[in-house]
């Protein structure tokens, strides 16, 4: 195998040296020449595939999983990019160049990996993603080569398809589209009782085994099923209790085998039990809701949020007219109106799923991932993803509060109350019955604000 970054640093070493002019390699050994050579190569190698190679970008600390990429490169610096995100083929520029190594850099627009790389307002990092890697070794039989990203320091692999990219992709499309937003029935796994989840956005599986509380494992989507992304080291404190990544019992998690069986799917533990795939009729991930903030319209908990983002007024007494409660809403730099007592929730006309809060008749929103609970379609787990643009910029001090109440609050019972010929629907938080808001029943995307009618005690809204 060969070590691309070592050379690059003999490299320097060499001509930093105090005896620079001394005993030179000559002709083709000569450092620049060699990485020029080695450059070369892998330029071949990486043009030489007609298929393509496969990537799984692991931005960050693993928050958003693993993403799946297939690249086609060319002669020329052209390359084509598919990813599971995406419905288009992304065209775009690569170079392979040195610098403290021998790189691989993504040089001109790229939505692929622009979505976790590119820097947005006030998340100067992004999303922790790379568009720029270090080559490490290359296998002996060049099917697959080591990266590390440059900015996240994670390692990839780069892997030789054996079938056209667009091909791959739509089949892992496929296997996450399965799974996305949906439970697995409960299973036994390592001598323990274990209920998952599935979180499509984030790419995270959640694990609860037994009465212990719910964790969430790092994952990416495969044409085999779900791989756990684990390294050999701990990912991060949180789950340093749980031993290596995966951990349950006396098992390392490792995959869920997701199988077609068909026209339908379902999933396979490690030790080969078949496990329903279950979905539920209030998905988030697909529909989307009208909820109020209200007084009489939601719970207690509810309207304290919203009092400490809007602020609250001293009705009577000598303090009439002032601030009881100073609002979260005026500490934004350009804007200090109340939010609304209002919320779109779920899916969005434009295919992302999101919390969208109204503020001065516009709308804000962030990013919110969904999930039912195994054996339970109607408890349903909420969990944030990431705000990074405009909105979130000029507007956290207003939306931060209700967003963190949500995916704290979280999971939530969803009810269906039939009164005077109308479905009075309600979500209420499973661990604070004073966290509820009345809502409406789900839609479709596409819907208008005033096709969507939330009821209450006979009444209409």
């Amino acid at each position: 195998m060969r070590r691309y970054f070592a050379w690059a640093l003999g490299a320097m070493a060499l001509f930093s040296s105090c005896k620079m002019y001394d005993n030179l390699p000559e002709g083709d050994d000569k450092p620049a020449l060699y990485l020029t050579k080695e450059m070369g190569k892998l330029t071949d190698l990486l043009t030489g595939n007609a298929n393509g190679w496969r990537l799984v970008l692991l931005p960050g600390s693993y928050q958003y999983g693993g993403i799946n990429i297939a690249f086609k490169f060319h002669k020329g610096g052209a390359v084509e990019s598919y990813s599971e995100d995406l419905d288009e083929v992304i065209h775009s520029s690569y170079r392979i160049y040195n610098t403290a190594g021998i790189r691989l850099t993504f040089d001109t627009r790229n939505p692929a990996l622009g979505r976790y790389a590119e820097p947005r307002n006030t998340l100067l990092q992004g999303l922790e993603g790379d568009f720029e890697f270090t080559f490490g070794d290359v296998s002996a039989d060049q099917d697959t080569i080591q990266l590390t990203g440059v900015y996240s320091r994670n390692k990839m692999m780069l892997v030789r398809l054996k079938e056209d990219a667009e091909s791959y992709i739509h089949k892992v499309k496929d296997i996450r589209n399965a799974v996305y937003g949906k439970a697995l029935a409960t299973t036994t796994i390592g001598g323990q009782e274990v209920k998952m989840s599935v979180f499509g956005l984030i790419r995270q599986l959640q694990v609860k085994v037994g009465s212990a509380e719910p964790r969430l494992i790092p994952i990416n989507f495969s044409t085999e099923g779900i791989e756990v992304i684990g390294a050999d080291d701990l990912i991060d404190d949180s789950d340093a209790s749980q031993g290596k990544v995966g951990q349950i019992g006396t098992e390392i998690l490792r995959q869920i085998k997701v199988v077609k069986e068909g026209s339908t799917y379902h999933a396979l533990s490690p030790s080969g039990q078949k496990i329903a795939i279950q979905s539920t009729d209030y998905d988030f991930t697909k529909s989307k809701i009208r909820a109020f903030f209200y007084d009489g319209w939601s719970g207690d908990a509810v309207r304290d949020v919203i009092n400490r983002i809007n602020g609250v007024k001293y009705q009577s007494g000598p303090n009439a007219g002032q601030d009881s409660i100073v609002g979260d809403a005026v500490n934004d730099a350009y804007y200090t109106s109340p939010l609304d007592e209002i919320a779109y929730i779920g899916r969005t006309d434009g295919g992302d799923h999101k919390i969208s809060l109204r503020r001065g008749g516009n709308w804000l929103s962030y990013y919110l991932d969904f999930a039912p609970a195994s054996d339970d379609p109607s408890t349903i787990y909420i969990r944030k993803f990431v705000q990074n643009g405009d909105d979130w910029r000029y507007n956290r001090n207003a939306m931060q509060r209700m967003i963190n109440a949500l995916a704290d609050n979280s999971p939530y019972k969803i009810s269906v109350n039939h009164y005077n010929g109308n479905d009075e629907y309600r979500i209420t938080s499973v661990a604070n019955t004073k966290f509820w808001m009345s809502m409406s029943k789900f839609y479709d995307p596409g819907h208008s604000i005033d096709e969507m009618p939330v009821y209450l005690d006979g009444s209409k809204y």
